[in-house]
This record gives structure tokens, C-alpha cells and sequence, in this order.
């Protein structure tokens, strides 16, 4: 009700004057944008349902799940560990193959395909929405708000300029409150204050 309520005042422009000083035009955005992903949900639900009863209906036909739950073949498989696990038949895994391809089968490489186009499809409309109701409701002149710094990333900066320079403590802390909203281009890191960081990302992503 609050969605449709929503779009139906946007039409008109009037949400802004009746919620807009209430919420603020934010949150209105925020419920537009949750109503155009619950109506995109649709489409890719019922995709997903299909896909689910494809699973349910070719499950039989399934040829490594067939083979692992024929109780006539009865696979021995090895140990799964060293010392206290004994050998194991591989029909024990029945259910769990049966289960995986109800949803891993043929048509989900369909359905991702179709989820890939959906994003972008959602993007795209989410885009013309946003532009729409920024034009009724007078929002063109709102800045974004900058993205401030770290307060890691300022500290840094901070020992790094009071080990350069002969200033006092007190004076740098008076200089950077005084110009907090403007950071020159000597109150940056260089490529050495950021190697190790870049080091270990490089090598976390390595390691995954």
C-alpha cells in the first residue's frame, strides 16, 4: 500500500510537499527504488519456479544421479579419511544428487542468462526512474555528498606530515581542523604508503 501510494504521487509530484518534509526525499527515492525491484522480482520468480519444476520433472532422467542411487551397481568407495572412516557405498549420496539437480540442471544455464540480462534491465529502468522522479520532484539541484575519508586513511596522513615537517602537534591538529574540507594534494599517501596495503590484497585474492 505505502509503494503504491508512492507511485501514485509521483505522477503528480505531490509526495514531495505531503512526505517529502516528513521523510525527507531520500527515503522517498529509497521506497521507489524498493518498488521497481519487487515488481522486477516477479518475472525472475516465476523463471525460477520453472527451472525448479524442470529439475522435478527430468530428475529421473538424470544420468549421474540414476547411476548413483541403482542399488544393483553398489559403487565401494574409499575411505573418506585416513585412520577412522571405513569404506562407503556410493548410493549413500542418493538423496543428496537427487537434490542437487533439481536445482543444477540444464535449464539453469538459461535462467543465468536470463538473470544477466535482468540486472541490466533493472539497471537501465531504475536509471529513467530515478531521472523521472528527480524532474517531479525539483531534485536536480541536490549535490551528491562527497565521500569522506577514512579516519585510518586521515591518521596516516597525519603522522606522516608531522614526521616531515618541524610543526608542533597542536598546531598540525589546529591547521587540519581549520581545513578539513580541503585536502591539498600534499595530504595524500604515496605509491610507497600504499604498497603493503596493495600487497595484501593482491595476495588475499591470490590465495581465493
Amino acid at each position: 500500500m505505502t509503494i503504491q501510494l508512492l507511485l501514485f504521487h509521483s505522477q503528480s509530484g505531490d509526495l514531495r510537499y505531503r512526505h517529502g518534509k516528513y521523510f525527507g526525499e531520500k527515503i522517498g527515492l529509497y521506497f521507489a527504488w524498493l518498488g521497481l525491484y519487487t515488481s522486477f522480482l516477479i518475472p525472475s520468480s516465476v523463471i525460477g519456479v520453472i527451472v525448479f519444476l524442470y529439475g522435478c520433472a527430468t530428475i529421473e532422467e538424470d544420468i549421474p544421479s540414476r547411476e548413483m542411487c541403482d542399488q544393483q551397481n553398489a559403487f565401494i568407495m574409499c575411505p573418506l579419511c585416513d585412520k577412522s572412516c571405513d569404506y562407503w557405498n556410493l548410493s549413500s549420496a542418493c538423496g543428496t544428487a537427487r537434490a542437487s539437480h533439481l536445482f543444477d540442471n540444464p535449464a539453469t544455464v538459461f535462467f543465468s542468462i536470463f538473470m544477466a540480462l535482468w540486472a541490466t534491465m533493472f539497471l537501465e529502468n531504475w536509471k529513467r526512474l530515478q531521472m523521472r522522479l528527480g524532474y517531479f520532484w525539483d531534485l536536480t539541484g541536490i549535490e551528491e555528498e562527497e565521500e569522506h575519508s577514512r579516519p585510518e586513511y586521515e591518521t596516516k596522513v597525519r603522522e606522516k606530515m608531522l614526521k616531515e615537517s618541524n610543526k608542533s602537534a597542536v598546531q598540525k591538529l589546529q591547521t587540519n581542523t581549520t581545513e578539513s574540507g580541503n585536502e591539498d594534494d600534499e595530504d595524500k599517501l604515496t605509491w610507497k604508503d600504499r604498497f603493503p596495503g596493495y600487497l595484501m590484497n593482491f595476495a588475499s585474492i591470490l590465495f581465493m
